[in-house]
């Protein structure tokens, strides 16, 4: 990383373009670059971790603009395309944060000069894993048809009142560490005559380990939000060191019942 967050490029050229408005497609989920970033700076905080987010809750503009800084250097997903002259100009940008679900998300893009396509993706090295690109003819609109699940099964239970607070966009199912839930839709017609996108939004609340306590340090907790790119700096050999093993530690870590 030199002065700023080091990124990689990919070059994409399509042979085929559909007639008439454009849209990329792509397929992505973030790697585990922002998750430790996250957690890491969480135990630099230490004890000012619980202030910290007390104020970011209660809407504190001053918090809000500290926070932003390390991830508006990360960026998302930037989709360049390739006009008749030569020159490449930005279209637009997709961001999903988060490593748990892989994303598919439509960036429309200007009309096709020539027979090919060339698009260019730009995103900071290590930060994603891509998945997918293709072009899409974005040539009529399509009303999703929302649907409710049927019944909700709680540890293979039935369970009526997840259901309906499921069921209302007003209410709140809260869940706890090692809680499975399981939800049954029934579809008005053949399952393949459908594509399905769960429409869903939540919170958590994060809690400080007490492994991460022997971790605070304030000077490094003050530099992740007065000067993000120093800290990138300094953090991304200390990533590097993890890089490999990380995901496996990941997907393999669970939270018991107690």
């Amino acid at each position: 990383i030199e002065d700023k967050v080091e990124s990689t490029r990919k070059d994409l050229e399509f042979k085929e373009v559909p007639e008439g408005k454009l849209g990329l497609v792509i397929g992505a989920r973030q790697s585990l670059m922002t998750t430790y970033l996250f957690y890491q700076t969480l135990a630099f905080m230490g004890r000012s971790a619980g202030s910290f987010f007390a104020a970011l809750e209660r809407g504190d503009s001053r918090v809000r603009e500290k926070i932003t800084g390390v991830g508006d250097l990360l960026g998302g997903i930037e989709v360049l395309v390739m006009n008749d002259k030569g020159e490449w100009g930005t279209a637009g940008s997709s961001l999903e944060p988060g490593p748990l679900a892989a994303d598919v998300r439509v960036i429309p893009v200007p009309n096709a000069v020539g027979d090919s396509y060339r698009v260019r993706l730009r995103l900071t090295r290590g930060n994603w894993r891509l998945d997918y690109a293709a072009l899409a003819a974005l040539d009529r609109r399509v009303t999703p048809m929302a649907i409710n699940p049927e019944s909700v099964f709680r540890d293979g239970t039935p369970d009526d009142r997840a259901r309906s607070l499921l069921g209302d966009a007003g209410e709140v199912l809260t869940t706890l560490p090692g809680d499975e839930y399981e939800m049954v839709f029934r579809l008005p017609g053949k399952s393949d005559e459908y594509e399905f996108f769960l429409d869903a939004q939540g919170y958590y609340y994060e809690w400080m380990r007490e492994e991460w306590m022997r971790e605070e340090n304030p000077r490094m907790a003050e530099m992740a939000f007065r000067d993000p790119e120093k800290y990138l700096r300094i953090m991304a050999p200390e990533f590097k060191q993890v890089e490999a093993s990380i995901e496996e530690v990941f997907w393999n870590s669970r939270y018991e019942k107690r």
